[in-house]
């Protein structure tokens, strides 16, 4: 059964364990908490409920290991996580009662073999940390189109004046390799334009030419951006393979064209992009469908390793 119980920050809590779910009802839970823009934590309940992991101390020298007892947040580990109960608090209202969903954390066992505190952050992925921001913060315009196709970044919509670290913050928090290719196939949709109108008394080839500039200077901070998350790595090297080299053909026709080019991405298929790729010599290490396969088989391991544990 469900209860709310009153926590010491204000908030009310309600625990509401995965088995009390109907598919329907969680994916009803989902979406809520996607258009509220809330993060979703994963919190492991440590030794007790199963976690493996050992906690390493950086902090102490000679840096320690032991066995990692209490909650932790975490990631999922190597064989994924597993779910046990979403722990949800919310605001109060003006009768004492529970309002709006404020905190969302998923609650369950972790996979992880080690977890290591207080390492020392070398100056490359300090300065990756600052240059992603940075970038970040250049591609806000683009970062708020976005928020049309990607659920999670939906929130920044529903603000009145979305601000600058708002958009940074969510974007940021939630790297996908498929936002890079969006964001590139952005800058030559209508949408965009909309941002750069044609000036009263400007020539049409003027105006290309300045949004081809505007163009080219955005698709330096999303090229930096991705070089950023990948030192950090936040997306994975097959990914970044494909982006990067979409992105660098995508800068050599901005280079090498007076004005914005005639023909541009206009999707972000997998056949739009290798169509896109092709006059590059672009090699696709495997084909679209058995990359769906090789997806497909991992999550079947995945689930296996699930049910097994």
């Amino acid at each position: 059964m469900t209860e709310y119980i009153y926590d010491e920050s204000g908030l009310y809590t309600r625990v509401q364990y995965i088995t009390e779910f109907t598919a329907e009802e969680r994916e009803e839970f989902e979406k809520e908490v996607e258009r509220l823009g809330i993060t979703v934590r994963l919190q492991c309940r440590g030794h007790r409920a199963g976690c493996p992991a050992y906690k390493v101390d950086f902090t102490q020298d000679p840096p320690v290991r032991e066995k990692q007892r209490g909650p932790h947040y975490s990631g999922q580990g190597l064989s994924g996580f597993t779910e046990q109960h979403y722990s949800v608090k919310y605001s109060i209202d003006e009768n004492g009662r529970p309002d709006k969903m404020k905190k969302v954390t998923l609650c369950g066992v972790c996979s992880h073999d080690e977890l290591r505190v207080g390492e020392p952050i070398t100056q490359l992925m300090r300065q990756a940390r600052k240059d992603m921001k940075l970038h970040a913060q250049r591609m806000v315009e683009l970062i708020i189109l976005l928020g049309d196709k990607f659920e999670k970044l939906q929130t920044i919509l529903t603000l009145q004046e979305p601000t600058v670290d708002t958009a940074v913050r969510v974007f940021n928090s939630n790297i996908e390799g498929r936002m890079y290719l969006e964001a590139i196939s952005l800058l030559g949709s209508e949408e965009w334009r909309e941002n750069f109108k044609q000036e009263d008394g400007e020539h049409d080839d003027d105006y290309e030419i300045r949004l081809r500039n505007i163009n080219k200077a955005m698709l330096e901070h999303v090229i930096g951006h991705l070089n950023s998350t990948m030192t950090q790595e936040l997306i994975s090297k097959s990914a970044y393979r494909q982006v990067s080299a979409l992105a660098y053909a995508a800068m050599h026709k901005l280079t090498v064209s007076k004005k914005m080019p005639d023909v541009w991405l206009d999707d972000t298929t997998e056949m739009a992009v290798y169509a896109f790729l092709k006059p590059y010599h672009y090699k696709f290490k495997a084909s679209w469908i058995d990359a769906l396969k090789e997806a497909a088989e991992q999550e079947a391991r995945i689930a296996r390793i699930r049910a097994s544990r």
